[in-house]
């Protein structure tokens, strides 16, 4: 398993890095199981959900939020990964404002997406390993993937009640942060050919035209 600090922009000086000692090697599903614990069946602040992930800020930020948005039900996040995304690219600790911070997660829910992400997590952690790493630890190359990133979120942020309109730009969210927070390129190539996939299916609504959109919002009513 990666040892996985967190992804900054700006970086720490080569003699830094050199002098400094390395984050210890947790593993993300045992800081999941840690927050289980800590919630105890009560509903958890959002920002004490953000504070219970010191170690890798943006990445694994992006990898819990993004991940509920992909599945088929519905949790208003959007908003809270464009934050983080805008702080990954100027390179600061993600900062969000009190309203969001304060909003309360129900235990159940909180329960429901962490046991999935685990089990995904299980499957993946076997196919993520630290490749081309110019993808996910280039300080540019980085704020390209915070501006990527900012764009899906906003895209998730349409209040469109189609189903799998908020899954499909989601995923390659998911896909990106995951290969920031293991350091694997070929990840994020797969986030950004997901992202044809998002093209692809907004575009499809757009040439449906405004007829098409509301019988597809009939269907899905």
């Amino acid at each position: 398993m990666v040892n996985r600090s967190s992804v900054q922009p700006d970086g720490a000086k080569k003699g830094t890095r050199e002098n400094s000692a390395p984050d210890p090697p947790v593993a993300l599903s045992q800081d999941i199981r840690v927050l289980l614990e800590r919630a105890d069946g009560k509903p958890m602040a959002f920002g004490t959900i953000l504070n219970a992930f010191p170690r890798r800020t943006h990445a694994m930020l992006l990898v819990f939020l993004s991940f509920p948005m992909c599945l088929p039900i519905t949790i208003p996040l959007g908003a809270f990964v464009a934050f983080v995304a805008l702080f990954l690219f100027i390179g600061r600790p993600p900062w969000i404002p009190r309203r969001l911070r304060e909003k309360k997660i129900p235990y159940a829910r909180l329960v429901s997406v962490s046991n999935r992400l685990l089990r995904t997590l299980a499957r993946m952690e076997r196919l993520l390993h630290p490749r081309l790493e110019v993808l996910s630890g280039n300080t540019y190359v980085i704020r390209i993937h915070a501006v990527t990133i900012f764009v899906l979120a906003l895209i998730v942020v349409l209040p469109l009640p189609i189903f799998f309109a908020n899954m499909v730009a989601a995923l390659p969210i998911f896909l990106i942060a995951l290969g920031l927070l293991e350091r694997d390129g070929y990840f994020i190539i797969a986030g950004y050919v997901a992202i044809s996939l998002t093209v692809a299916y907004y575009g499809g609504l757009a040439l449906l035209g405004r007829e098409g959109f509301e019988h597809l919002l009939r269907l899905g009513g």
